[in-house]
């Protein structure tokens, strides 16, 4: 019995070549096609507006820094809900008192688990609210502290909740 042996010719090295690229192709494709399904790139309702009227942001944020009020957000679990406290301090460390703080949570990893929190000053500079999050994990914390018309600090921090 003869084995015919066979041989590597030009012709098997393009279908080879091209069904390669054919492949890497095709897994491309699924690829994108789930990504764009999954998540539509777009976190900020009107970016296209919102970035028309960026040198407004620019000028605020320059107008809290020279204010120098600082804020530190921290959380603490209960059974049922969990408190959150905020410490508004001015340049020099002094508590800052009168302000109306709120406290909107966010997931980074979920939509539609946005949970917002009025506070209300416990005591001179400390200001404290109870907010139910619908899960343990890392949320971030964007806030704002208001006192008077002219005197405004957004601040954000990221948490792990229990």
């Amino acid at each position: 019995m003869s084995a015919r042996r066979r041989e590597l010719t030009g012709r098997h090295v393009l279908l080879i070549f091209l069904a390669a690229f054919a492949l890497v192709l095709a897994v491309n494709v699924v690829f994108i096609t789930l990504s764009l399904r999954t998540f539509t790139g777009e976190d900020t309702p009107d970016a296209y507006s919102r970035g028309l009227t960026y040198n407004d942001v620019l000028e605020e944020r320059t107008a809290q820094a020279a204010l120098g009020w600082r804020a530190a957000v921290t959380v603490e679990a209960g059974d049922t809900a969990t408190l959150v406290r905020v410490d508004l301090t001015d340049a020099a460390g002094a508590p800052i008192s009168g302000a109306e703080v709120t406290v909107l949570f966010r997931r980074p990893t979920h939509e539609g688990e946005d949970t917002e929190a009025a506070c209300t000053e416990a005591r001179p500079g400390v200001y404290t609210a109870m907010v139910e999050l619908p899960g343990a994990g890392v949320w971030d914390a964007r806030g704002r502290a208001v006192r008077g018309a002219q005197e405004r600090l957004d601040f954000e921090e990221r948490l792990w909740v229990e």
